[in-house]
């Protein structure tokens, strides 16, 4: 039964990526041209926190912050499927396919921990004493970016995907504190680690192209 589940979220995520992914996009980009895909961006936003606001929240940490992370993926992945059209950079674009892949691997790995485990739908008291319910909800809807300057298609993906690595970073880091699982404990160190070095490229990049340097909070 494990194996038939994850053959159907394979089947999904490859739906996800590929055929909904892109007919999404061309969509909603449809009717506006190279110079503004803040529309496109902020749909996929949008669609992400509509599926921010329909997980049930169980009480059981593991599970409710897998289930985040799950969500904020397919969610990233939109996003850099539209770099993938738009992109100007060869490099970023470059860069772009093997963060797909580690992030489908991510997902794929993180359902297995889902269906392997199979959280038992409790309430943690450490939800309450250490206010880790109040945490998770903060992460039920992703802000949306506003620019000063009309920045191009791939300054435009590379602010929202430091934001969006931003908040992975919190949850990867709530997990790895308050969860009870080893191996996600594990998993979510590895996820800290490459979150924090895409970060740094893609700083790397925004600085290259003659922007300021994005100052990453402390706390991350």
């Amino acid at each position: 039964m494990r194996h038939k589940t994850l053959g159907f979220f394979a089947l999904f995520l490859f739906y996800a990526v590929t055929v909904h992914g892109h007919g999404r996009n061309r969509y909603v980009s449809s009717g506006f041209d190279n110079q503004d895909t803040t529309v496109s961006f902020n749909s996929i936003i949008d669609k992400m926190n509509v599926q921010f606001g329909q997980l049930l929240m169980t009480g059981n940490t593991d599970r409710d912050i897998v289930m985040l992370i799950i969500v904020s993926n397919l969610g990233a992945v939109d996003m850099e499927m539209l770099e993938m059209q738009k992109g100007k950079n060869n490099l970023l674009v470059r860069n772009v396919r093997k963060m797909i892949t580690d992030r489908i691997h991510e997902t794929l790995e993180l359902n297995n921990f889902l269906v392997k485990v199979n959280f038992p739908v409790n309430y943690d008291s450490g939800h309450k004493e250490t206010g880790i319910s109040r945490q998770i909800a903060s992460f039920a809807q992703h802000k949306k970016n506003t620019f000063p300057s009309r920045p191009t298609t791939d300054e435009e993906f590379v602010l929202l995907m430091i934001d969006l690595d931003q908040q992975g970073l919190k949850m990867a880091k709530l997990l790895s504190k308050y969860g009870h699982d080893k191996e996600l404990g594990a998993f979510s160190k590895k996820l800290i680690k490459r979150l924090r070095t895409e970060m740094g490229e893609l700083s790397a990049y925004y600085q290259r192209s003659g922007r300021p340097a994005i100052n990453r909070p402390e706390h991350l």
